[in-house]
């Protein structure tokens, strides 16, 4: 049990670090979009 407790660990990490990755590309993505209407009604 406590072998299968601790293979869990990493998985959990990797899924941690690429749903933190995700939301950085949606901000960045977000911002882009905003920053466009931006120069499109400046």
């Amino acid at each position: 049990m406590t072998l299968q407790a601790r293979n869990l660990v990493p998985n959990l990490t990797q899924a941690a670090d690429s749903r933190e990755q995700l939301l950085h590309e949606t901000q960045a993505e977000f911002e882009k979009q905003v920053s466009r209407q931006a120069i499109q009604r400046g």
